[in-house]
């Protein structure tokens, strides 16, 4: 613990008889009441002392040469660190009820008369010592206090962090698994499938017509198997910077003219209106992701949209980009999820409607193929059966 510091008390008086007489009776009761005396013989020389040191109380002459003891104490006052030193003026004549008024005005908190009766002047500097004594240790309180709650604001802090990376990480660690055990599900299905099929061209007496369905599933699940691989390993490209984008200039909505012409021939989107708006707009990117990028929003609007809904797909420029918007009148996201769609791990189904099968991690990839490019894409819904709006923003280049 740092040594507290004695309190001072400062006498002034240009007579060196009457400063000697008062600073030696004091000097008595030093040790006793644990204060320090100084002395000043002028009211300049008191304003240096003032400066340099708080005092207690100060025990000031009225009557001095150039500047008495009302402008001293004054001068004191209006010093900001000094304005509450309770001053007691000491005069050897019978202050009138004017003179009383000016000190007090002048910050006086008592008036001495000489002969000073030692008495007197102990129970006076007594009290403002213990005053000033017991507001030190106010202080120190407050400082100790202040630099606890300090502490204790750091450590708080410092806790409220380690719970949330703790229930961030429980968070990552459960969808984890949700993650495994989904993919586990969709592995198993066209596995499943496979075997079967395998199976019933080993069996004797079986048809050419069976056999020739059964190889049907196995090429068809097998498709499937390897779109499952594929995903996982462009996701792990992605997220691990691996993937090398062969970028060339090229019109964005061209790109998706032929995506959606694609659809369109394979049936895809036969049971759905699937409607096209789509203004040039070029970009610098990798024709095969960016095609990849506007699949995945359309599997999963296709996905997502009962039979019969409505799924608009628009292009166009806005300033400094090049705008993919995919607008579905599906199942919709909830508010609290939507913030989450893009994660990696938390689809599941805890997010989007599981029914429809799938791993849930194109979202991901379409997120992280965006940067790539230098652009980004935003989730927007009115909540479940609202529908939803994924729109991505690539730089535009002149061309």
């Amino acid at each position: 613990m740092p040594k507290t510091e004695k309190p001072k008390i400062l006498v002034v008086n240009d007579d060196a008889n009457s400063l000697f007489a008062l600073t030696s009776l004091l000097t008595q009761w030093a040790e006793q009441e644990a204060y320090e005396v100084l002395a000043a013989r002028s009211g300049q020389e008191a304003l240096r002392q003032v400066l340099m040191h708080d005092f207690a109380v100060i025990l000031l002459d009225v009557n001095m040469p150039g500047m008495d003891g009302f402008e001293t104490a004054e001068a004191i006052h209006q010093r900001a660190r000094s304005a509450n030193i309770p001053i007691i003026f000491i005069t050897a004549f019978l202050a009138d009820e004017l003179d009383r008024l000016k000190a007090y005005q002048r910050g006086a908190v008592d008036f001495l008369f000489t002969p000073v009766i030692p008495q007197v002047l102990h129970a006076k500097v007594a009290v403002f010592v213990a005053l000033a004594t017991k507001n030190e240790e106010l202080k120190r309180q407050a400082r100790q206090l202040s630099l606890r709650t300090t502490e204790l604001t750091a450590t708080n802090e410092r806790l409220t962090r380690e719970i949330e990376e703790r229930q961030s990480a429980e968070r990552q660690n459960h969808a984890k698994d949700e993650f495994l055990a989904m993919l586990g599900h969709e592995l198993r299905n066209p596995l499943s499938a496979i075997s079967s099929a395998a199976s019933l061209i080993g069996l004797p007496g079986v048809s050419a017509d069976g056999v020739g369905r059964a190889r049907k599933i196995i090429q068809r699940q097998s498709q499937h198997l390897g779109s499952i691989v594929d995903d996982l390993l462009d996701l792990s490209r992605a997220m691990s910077g691996k993937i090398l984008l062969n970028r060339a200039p090229l019109d964005l909505a061209a790109l998706v003219a032929q995506t959606l012409e694609t659809y369109r021939a394979t049936g895809r989107s036969a049971d759905y209106e699937l409607v096209n708006d789509l203004d040039p707009g070029w970009v610098e990117g990798d024709a095969t992701r960016l095609e990849q990028i506007a699949s995945n929003l359309i599997d999963n609007a296709l996905k997502y949209t009962p039979a019969g809904g409505r799924i608009e797909v628009r292009t166009w420029t806005e300033n400094d980009d090049v705008v993919l918007s995919v607008r579905d009148t599906g199942v919709g996201i909830a508010a609290d999820l939507l913030p989450h769609v893009f994660d990696v791990f938390v689809q599941g189904s805890s997010t989007l409607d599981r029914s429809q099968g799938g791993l849930g991690i194109g979202l991901s990839l379409v997120r992280r193929l965006a940067e790539l490019h230098g652009g980004d894409i935003a989730a927007d819904s009115k909540g479940p059966g609202g529908g939803s709006t994924f729109t991505l923003r690539l730089p535009r280049i002149e061309h």
